[in-house]
C-alpha cells in the first residue's frame, strides 16, 4: 500500500471505531427515555383564559394518559392548579414513567380544553394550558361596511395629503 492508502485506511477505521461508539450511545439513550421514574412525581401549572390573563375557579382534570387515577380540583385566583391541593395525588414511580404523556382537562367558562405533555423526570411535571385568542370575525353587512368606512377613509387622508399647498 502507499502512504496515501494507508492513511486512508487509517482514517477509515477511526471513523468505523467512532460510528459504533456513537451507536451505542444512541441506544442508551434512547432506551432510558422510557425508563422508570426515579420517585414520586405531582403535576401543576397555570391555565390562562382567551385574553391571556390568569383563569381563576377553571375546573381541571389531570391524569397519566393509560393509568386510571386522575387528579381534579380548580385554579385559585393566579390560575394556578397543584396536584398536591386536595385531594392530594400523587403518581408512584409504577404508575408513570419517563415519556408517558399527562393528560389536562380544562374547563373555563363552559369551554373545554385539552392539553398533552411528555413526562420528564422530576419530582413535579408543569402542565401549563392557554386559551387561544379569540379574533371576532366580521362577514356579512357589518364586515362589508366596515371595510368600506376603512377604504374611505385612507383615500379621503391620501387625496389630503396630494393636494397642492397654496
Amino acid at each position: 500500500m502507499t502512504r496515501s492508502a494507508s492513511s486512508l485506511a487509517k482514517l477509515m477505521s477511526f471513523l468505523g471505531v467512532g460510528m459504533i461508539i456513537f451507536s451505542a450511545c444512541l441506544a442508551i439513550s434512547m432506551t432510558s427515555n422510557n425508563a422508570s421514574a426515579e420517585g414520586p412525581t405531582t403535576v401543576r401549572g397555570h391555565v390562562y383564559g382567551h385574553d391571556g390573563n390568569p383563569a381563576p375557579g377553571a375546573q381541571v382534570v389531570v391524569k397519566f394518559l393509560g393509568e386510571t387515577k386522575t387528579w381534579s380540583g380548580s385554579t385559585d385566583s393566579n390560575g394556578f392548579y397543584d396536584s398536591r391541593v386536595a385531594p392530594a395525588t400523587t403518581w408512584g414511580p409504577g404508575e408513570w414513567k419517563i415519556g408517558d404523556t399527562i393528560e389536562v382537562t380544562v374547563t373555563y367558562n363552559s369551554e373545554v380544553l385539552v392539553t398533552t405533555k411528555l413526562a420528564v423526570d422530576y419530582s413535579y411535571q408543569t402542565v401549563d394550558v392557554h386559551y387561544e385568542l379569540l379574533i371576532p370575525q366580521l362577514g356579512g353587512l357589518i364586515g362589508s361596511l366596515i371595510a368600506a368606512a376603512t377604504v374611505g377613509v385612507v383615500a379621503i387622508v391620501f387625496v389630503q395629503k396630494k393636494r397642492p399647498t397654496t
